[in-house]
């Protein structure tokens, strides 16, 4: 019996740890299907930046003011590996990190239950 893959909903939150752009978390597993959203609880605004067009069906580049959520984005049908992406506070001249550069890694599943 082959069961589908339920779709799950990610949060990614940039935070202010002193003088650092944080981003939680560092790195995010998804699979094929799943949402992710972008959460600015940073004081200043941020610039995101994903620039390969087959983890979401296009490049995404975005401002989020503080306290902004991004609308949900859903990983497209065949993405697979890891997918690095840049947060950049204007104000602070920051770059965001995890626990290096942020990364959204694609686990492997499923894409049957993907329309």
């Amino acid at each position: 019996m082959i069961s589908k893959n339920r779709t799950k909903r990610h949060m990614i939150e940039f935070r202010a740890k002193g003088r650092t752009l944080v981003v939680v978390p560092g790195h995010c597993e998804v699979r094929v299907g799943d949402w992710v959203t972008f959460d600015n609880l940073n004081a200043d605004p941020v610039d995101v930046l994903i620039l390969s067009k087959d983890l979401f069906g296009k490049k995404r580049i975005f401002t989020l003011k503080h306290g902004a959520k991004s609308r949900a984005f859903r990983v497209v049908k065949g993405a697979s590996g890891r997918y690095p992406y840049a947060v950049y506070d204007p104000v602070a001249r920051k770059f965001g990190h995890g626990s290096g550069v942020p990364i959204i890694i694609v686990l492997p599943g499923d894409d049957r239950a993907i329309r």
